[in-house]
């Protein structure tokens, strides 16, 4: 019960981002021709490129071993402090030198200030996921998801005043992201003083040693899942240029909308299964794969009967061609959020190679398939091609899974009839508890 609460809880917080986010890509597409629209999917690309590379595994590392209690959380706050702003300065220049070398050919018609405005502010990101993560190793999944909630409702008001007030442009559109950036680092780092006090910039290498070690472990994954899932956007770009990239990228944000259903699951079972019995977390991560798969199914068939319609009424008929690629995506969207929870149980119980080899197995169907059907199916065959990957991803981890707990096929997969009822009781303590505010608040005033 207590999985569900928490992964509902951060549910609910992050489904306000959500509706934000989904206002913020409405409004910044609407506003940019494809373009600026394939430039900014393609900066935010390398934004998200280099900042996995930087964090080396250290995020996923803070929720193990604050949730393990191993290290002094004072010291390990400390620590992190110094860690992300020197790695986030050392990416930075990274950044500059792969710019200079490959300006001709990766960075073709984009132009340098945008590129290097957004990259900047590298170090405040990597602030962001090292206190995001103490905060969540800590248990406090709710505090940090309405803190990310209300830094991305100040980012869309960002957004709103750049695009329509100061007619901005693609400008505007970077500005308003880099605040939000900006106080959300800030935020998390005031966040965690308040839980937790430390020294400005103390540093014990023995937490960064195990850190680096553990991060390590799970590093490799990281970056073959993260080009499973956005290789093919750089091929797109090489292939059929920035206005596709647009039309692309999309389809991708708004099939991966899917996702937050999976990855508050999972956030909330990687600190459970850190922290719990082998048997008792097998059987969480059951339970939390079937609520999962029920949960995501309805989103993803709202999309395939409602994309053709909603994406040209809402983006504008000049992004219609978004709408076979993301039919296309739906599928393994689908099954790579079942991959996600899966991955965090390997991980939780010390086996992060598994989801690596998975990653890795995965990468190069991808980029196979990718170099075969986009020259000529376009960006659908660069949807189809992640779609099939992502499957391979979630056999072998499924297969693994099920090897290591014993568990049965359908335990994973098929919700039963008392997980309905269970979402029965949430929903009806949700609204007594609702009920209950009201008349207190009423009682109070009159």
């Amino acid at each position: 019960m207590s999985l569900l609460r928490d992964s509902f809880t951060t549910f609910s917080a992050r489904v306000i981002s959500f509706l934000v986010g989904v206002g913020a890509s409405i409004i910044a597409t609407r506003n940019l021709i494809p373009a600026d629209k394939g430039a900014y999917s393609y900066i935010m690309l390398f934004y998200s490129v280099m900042l996995l590379l930087g964090r080396v595994g250290v995020d996923m590392a803070t929720v193990y071993y604050v949730g393990r209690k191993k290290h002094s959380p004072s010291e390990v706050a400390a620590t992190l402090l110094a860690w992300g702003i020197l790695s986030g300065l050392a990416s930075v220049g990274i950044v500059a030198a792969f710019f200079l070398l490959f300006r001709d050919t990766l960075f073709r018609d984009l132009a340098a200030f945008y590129f290097f405005l957004f990259l900047s502010f590298l170090p405040f990101s990597m602030l962001d996921s090292s206190f995001g993560g103490i905060l969540t190793g800590k248990g406090l999944f709710t505090k940090c998801n309405l803190w990310i909630a209300a830094t991305s409702l100040f980012g869309l008001v960002c957004l709103i005043v750049a695009v329509y007030a100061l007619r901005g442009g693609l400008l505007g559109v970077m500005t308003a992201k880099i605040l939000e950036i900006v106080i959300r680092s800030a935020g998390f780092v005031f966040l965690v003083r308040r839980e937790v006090k430390f020294e400005a910039f103390g540093f014990n290498r023995a937490i960064l040693r195990d850190f680096l070690s553990y991060g390590s472990k799970g590093y490799v994954a990281g970056i073959m899942t993260f080009l499973n899932h956005r290789l093919d956007m750089f091929l797109v770009k090489r292939y059929l240029g920035l206005d596709q990239l647009a039309f692309y990228s999309l389809a991708v944000s708004i099939a991966e909308l899917v996702w937050h259903i999976s990855d508050s699951v999972a956030v909330v079972l990687f600190t459970r299964v850190s922290s719990s019995g082998t048997t008792e977390a097998d059987r969480m991560t059951a339970k939390a794969c079937r609520h999962t798969l029920f949960l995501s199914l309805w989103p993803v068939l709202f999309m395939l009967a409602l994309s053709g319609l909603l994406i040209p009424l809402v983006y504008t008929e000049t992004y219609a061609p978004a709408v076979m690629p993301l039919i296309a995506l739906l599928p393994g969207v689908l099954m790579l959020g079942l991959n996600k929870v899966l991955s965090s149980n390997l991980n939780g119980r010390g086996r992060p190679i598994i989801p690596t080899y998975a990653s890795g197995v995965s990468v190069v169907a991808n980029v196979s398939l990718n170099l075969f059907l986009i020259p000529r199916w376009g960006i659908v065959g660069a949807a189809f091609a992640s779609t099939v990957s992502y499957a391979i991803a979630t056999v072998i981890n499924l297969s693994a899974f099920l090897g290591y707990s014993k568990a049965r096929l359908r335990d994973v997969l098929i919700i039963k009839p008392q997980d309905v009822e269970l979402y029965g009781t949430l929903l009806y303590k949700f609204f007594l508890k609702g009920k209950l505010y009201i008349w207190k608040s009423l009682q109070k005033r009159y």
